[in-house]
Parts: C-alpha cells; sequence; structure tokens
C-alpha cells in the first residue's frame, strides 16, 4: 500500500527582502525616505528644465521679433518721432536706436547731431526733392545735414515710381541705383555731390514713401 504524505505548503513570505551577506539591515521607514528623496529630486529637476525652456523661449523670441520685425521699426520710426517728440530723445539716452535703426554706413554722431536738430517743416524741404503735395500722412526730419521724409499717398506702386522717375529727372537728378524688395522697391539719384535713396512700400492699395537725401 503506498503511504500517503502530507501536501506540502509553500514557505511563508518573508516579512524582509532577502538581502546579501554583509548588506544592512531592511528598514522601511529609512528606505521609504529615499524613494520619497529621488522622487523630490526628479520633481525638482523637472522644474528646472521647464523654467530653462521658458527663458529660451522668452530670449530667441525677443531675439526673432528684433530681428524679423526691423526693417518694419526702420521704415516707422520717423512717422513715430514725428507723432511722439519724446520719443527721439528716448531712443538717443537708452542707444535703442542703434540696434532697431542701425546705420552701419553712416556717422552715427553726425547722424545724431541732424537729428537733434532736425525740424517736423515741409517748408524746409528743398525745391528739387519730389514728394506728393497732399499725401494723407506725411513727416518730417529736415536739418542742416539731412533731409528725412515719410508720405503716404493714395497711389498704387506704379503711380508712385512714374511719379518719383519723371519728377527728379526733371529736377537734374540721375537714377543711379533701382532695386526690387519683398515689400516693393528702393531707388537711389545723384546730383552733383548730392544723393538721395526713395523706398516704395505698398500698403492696402496705398503707397508708403520713405526718402533720405543730402540737403
Amino acid at each position: 500500500m503506498t503511504q500517503q504524505l502530507p501536501p506540502t505548503q509553500p514557505p511563508a513570505a518573508s516579512p524582509q527582502p532577502p538581502t546579501h551577506p554583509g548588506a544592512p539591515a531592511y528598514n522601511p521607514a529609512i528606505d521609504g525616505q529615499a524613494a520619497a528623496n529621488r522622487k523630490g529630486c526628479g520633481c525638482a529637476r523637472g522644474c528646472l528644465i521647464v523654467l530653462l525652456a521658458l527663458v529660451l523661449l522668452v530670449v530667441g523670441g525677443g531675439v526673432a521679433a528684433l530681428t524679423v520685425g526691423r526693417s518694419y521699426v526702420t521704415r516707422q520710426l520717423p512717422a513715430w518721432e514725428a507723432q511722439q517728440p519724446l520719443l527721439g530723445p528716448a531712443l538717443d539716452l537708452t542707444g535703442l536706436r542703434g540696434k532697431l535703426a542701425p546705420q552701419p554706413d553712416a556717422d552715427l554722431s553726425e547722424q545724431k547731431k541732424a537729428r537733434q536738430g532736425g525740424a517736423n517743416d515741409k517748408a524746409l524741404l528743398p525745391p528739387d526733392l519730389v514728394l506728393y503735395a497732399h499725401p494723407s500722412l506725411e513727416a518730417y526730419n529736415i536739418s542742416a545735414t539731412q533731409v528725412t521724409a515719410y508720405q503716404r499717398a493714395t497711389r498704387t506702386l506704379d503711380e508712385a515710381y512714374a511719379h518719383l522717375v519723371d519728377g527728379m529727372a526733371a529736377q537734374g537728378w540721375e537714377l543711379v541705383s533701382e532695386m526690387e524688395t519683398a515689400e516693393g522697391l528702393q531707388l537711389g539719384w545723384r546730383k552733383g555731390e548730392r544723393t538721395c535713396q526713395v523706398e516704395l512700400v505698398a500698403v492696402d492699395g496705398q503707397t508708403e514713401l520713405w526718402l533720405r537725401a543730402t540737403p
């Protein structure tokens, strides 16, 4: 007769995880605190990464805005200065003018003197510079060393181009440069030792005219 043996029972679960010889005894309180500390370090590291990403985003956005929007700021600056008399001195004192509208080919000290001595007076415009008599918007900065003018005319870009080319030729100016841009045209004239540069920009069915010349 075969002898029946009682079924074997699995060994009872050990209250402590197995350890290697020489390892410190398991302590739930200490090991739980260590796990919490590791979790806290991970959260702090994640927050730091997010903060650095936000800082880089803000700085990058500012640089991009300054770079991409510089041409727009350069074109709008004369009109803004004419409308806000304190804007020009503020830009000069803070040094922001050179960053917003740099002029690498000009003597900045002389440009600064010309701006300070200039006047928003169309009557001071040299008579041989061709502009529109009745623009929808205009601003001027005229001094003894520089003429800067801004106009918005209710004309198409082609009409403004023909008006300038014909008018300047009639006043003895020679057209020496002509270049298409993404927004319009850039034109350059010479008359003796004097120069005149004009940028035409099509805006909402009208044309903005930006002129810079020697008097």
